[in-house]
């Protein structure tokens, strides 16, 4: 007997009315930087009448110039918008059903029952705390991986899996490094891509098939060149609007295989071009 299984798509998702709001807060915030203040007058929303007035993220985005990434990281002081404050820590969400005995390798992230969050130090409290899943920066985990290999770096077996934050500064996450995070810790890699707040915005689910978007904190264009430009909905402190990820892709809106219908990001071979973001960092 043949059993055919087909997957039924959620359509669950923020609504339409919480998705604006949030992004006419990013506006205002906008509105007072230098940089955007200028832009947001020659689109015609300089003003409180302006942005009330708005109903479509996408459409108000194509009034808009786009950013590159070298001019947001190289101005990124113009870009602050004044009196913000940081964002309220976030809740880990693990690419399984449940969520294992966890540490998390970077800041940002709401302690939780057996999930511990190691910011210093975390080499010895490894050890310590007998994780089975572990989630970090993608330049991290090849330093971790590393140091196991050569035996500089004593750890527990890994049952679960690996999470790999990109994005944001935190690197990226190629075919070789999936290759070597498995040789090393012989667990299943999920990527989990952060806006340059420290919140995910995208993240990989089971299928492996591209990252599913978080529409209510986050919205992505393609442009002509292929190159996925970012909007936050979450930054208050550095409002985020159109800027270039230099993550090369396309937008895919059909059903994903694990049954979510959330657009997803579907990479892309960097651009020669293409500077690490990790590097990058280094000039903020």
């Amino acid at each position: 007997m043949r059993v055919i299984v087909r997957w039924t798509c959620s359509r669950t998702g923020p609504g339409v009315d919480v998705r604006l709001a949030r992004f006419k807060r990013v506006l205002r915030a906008a509105q007072c930087t230098s940089v955007y203040r200028s832009m947001l007058e020659n689109a015609g929303l300089g003003t409180a009448e302006a942005l009330a007035s708005i109903d479509s993220v996408e459409a108000t985005l194509e009034r808009l110039p786009a950013i590159d990434l070298d001019d947001f990281r190289s101005f990124h002081a113009a870009f602050e918008s004044p009196g913000s404050v940081q964002s309220a820590l976030q809740a880990f969400q693990s690419p399984l059903e449940h969520t294992p005995r966890t540490a998390i390798l970077l800041q940002g992230f709401e302690p939780a029952p057996g999930v511990r969050i190691m910011v210093r130090n975390w080499s010895r409290g490894l050890k310590r705390f007998g994780a089975t899943a572990v989630a970090a920066p993608a330049h991290v985990l090849h330093e971790l991986a590393t140091a196991v290999e050569s035996g500089r770096q004593e750890m527990d077996a890994l049952k679960h899996f690996i999470v790999a934050f990109t994005g944001g500064g935190h690197g990226e996450l190629a075919d070789a490094d999936r290759e070597h995070l498995w040789r090393t810790f012989q667990v299943p890699v999920f990527e989990q891509r952060l806006g340059f707040d420290g919140r995910v915005i995208a993240y990989e689910c089971e299928a492996h098939h591209g990252l599913h978007t978080m529409a209510e904190r986050a919205a992505f264009e393609e442009t002509t060149h292929r190159e996925l430009l970012l909007t936050s909905l979450t930054d208050l402190r550095f409002p985020t609007l159109r800027v270039g990820t230099r993550m090369t892709g396309s937008i895919q809106h059909n059903c994903c295989d694990c049954g979510n219908s959330a657009s997803r990001l579907i990479r892309t071979k960097p651009s020669k071009a293409t500077r690490p973001l990790a590097a990058l960092a280094a000039a903020c």
